[in-house]
C-alpha cells in the first residue's frame, strides 16, 4: 500500500484549491465578479482569455496600399525637387511623375551639371546603420538625352524599407486603437510584406472594428508661411508651394483661442517616413525617433525665428482622422 507523507498530501490539496480559486471567475459573469463582496478580494478577478476559435469574435485581413505609398513618395519628391531647383536658381521644364520615378528637363544646357548635383543631394540613406540598415541611397539618379533630362528612381530596397516601417507603425497603431475599445488582448500578426491579420476574441462587431482601425493617420512637419495671413491668402490667392490646412477639432476644443486654419508650406520639412518610431503615454510628451537627425535639426534651425513648425496630423488635420 502506497504511503504519502502528510506534508505532500497537504501540498497537493493546496495546489488543487489554488487552481480552483483561480478558476472561479470563469464560472461567473463579469457583473457578478465585479460585485463580489470584500472578503473575496483575495480571489483573482481575471478570466482566461479564450481564443477566437473558442470564444468567437472578429477576424480581419488588412493589406497596405503599396501603390499609394509609392505615389505619395513621388509627389513629395516632386515638391522637394522643385524647391531645391528654385533655391539653386536652375530653370527646368516637364517636372513630373513617370512610370519609374520623377523626371525633369534642364532649361539651359550649361545648368545640367548643377541640376545633377541638386538631384544627387536629394538622395537619403536607406534605414539607419545603427538600426541594421544598409545606408545605401534611396534613389537612383540617371541622365537622359545627353544630360539635359534627369530621372530620379526609387530603389526597390528603399521601397521595401518604407513598406516595412509603415507596416510596423501600422501594427502598433492598430494595437493601440483596439486596446482603447477595452476588449481582450488582440492578436495582430504580419503576413508577408504588406498584409496584417487581426483577431479580436469576444468582439462581435467587425464593422465597428473596421471603423476604428480604418481611420487615417499621417504625421508630417510643415513650415508655417508668415508672409501673409490665411485671410489674405484666401483674398489674393494662396502663394505657390503653400496650402491652407484646418486645425484639428480635438485641439481646438482644448485650446479655442488658437487659429482655426494655418497657411503652411506644401512640402514637409520632415515626413512620417523619416521617423523610426513615435509614441506617447497619457499626459506625457510625444517621443519621436528620427532616422536622419541632421534633417530634423536642420528643419528646426532654419525655422527657429518663426513662431512655430507645425505637425500635420496632430495640430493640423486637413480632414484626416487619427
Amino acid at each position: 500500500m502506497l504511503h504519502f507523507e502528510r506534508w505532500k498530501i497537504w501540498s497537493i490539496v493546496g495546489v488543487c484549491l489554488f487552481g480552483l480559486i483561480s478558476a472561479m471567475p470563469n464560472f461567473y459573469s463579469d457583473s457578478v465578479v465585479r460585485n463580489w463582496p470584500s472578503y473575496l478580494n483575495f480571489v483573482p478577478h481575471n478570466k482566461i482569455n479564450l481564443g477566437l476559435d473558442l470564444r468567437g469574435g472578429s477576424y480581419l485581413l488588412l493589406e497596405a496600399n503599396i501603390d499609394k505609398l509609392k505615389q505619395n513618395w513621388l509627389d513629395s519628391l516632386i515638391e522637394e525637387t522643385r524647391k531645391r531647383l528654385r533655391e539653386a536658381k536652375i530653370g527646368y521644364t516637364g517636372l513630373g511623375k513617370t512610370t519609374e520615378g520623377v523626371r525633369f528637363r534642364v532649361a539651359k544646357p550649361e545648368d545640367a551639371a548643377s541640376a545633377l548635383a541638386v538631384a544627387t543631394k536629394l538622395r537619403k540613406p536607406v534605414g539607419s546603420v545603427l538600426l541594421g540598415g544598409t545606408g545605401a541611397p534611396d534613389l537612383n539618379v540617371t541622365t537622359e538625352d545627353g544630360g539635359s533630362a534627369i530621372l530620379l528612381t526609387p530603389t526597390p530596397e528603399a521601397l521595401n524599407d518604407r513598406i516595412g516601417n509603415g507596416m510596423a507603425t501600422a501594427q502598433e497603431i492598430v494595437r493601440k486603437r483596439i486596446d482603447a475599445l477595452g476588449t481582450t488582448e488582440p492578436s495582430i500578426q504580419r503576413q508577408g510584406a504588406s498584409r496584417m491579420v487581426v483577431q479580436v476574441p469576444g468582439f462581435d462587431d467587425p464593422k465597428k472594428l473596421m471603423d476604428v482601425i480604418g481611420k487615417t493617420a499621417v504625421l508630417s512637419f510643415h513650415a508655417l508661411d508668415e508672409s501673409k495671413s490665411v485671410e489674405e491668402a484666401k483674398a489674393s490667392g494662396v502663394p505657390p508651394g503653400d496650402r491652407i490646412y484646418s486645425a484639428d477639432p480635438v485641439t481646438l476644443q482644448r485650446n479655442p483661442l488658437q487659429p482655426k486654419e494655418y497657411l503652411l508650406k506644401s512640402v514637409p520639412e520632415v515626413e512620417g517616413a523619416d521617423l523610426v518610431n513615435a509614441g506617447s503615454e497619457f499626459g506625457q510628451p510625444t517621443t519621436m525617433f528620427v532616422k536622419s537627425s541632421r534633417k530634423f535639426v536642420g528643419a528646426l534651425q532654419s525655422h527657429r525665428d518663426q513662431s512655430v513648425l507645425r505637425a500635420r496630423g496632430d495640430v493640423v488635420a486637413d480632414g484626416l482622422q487619427h
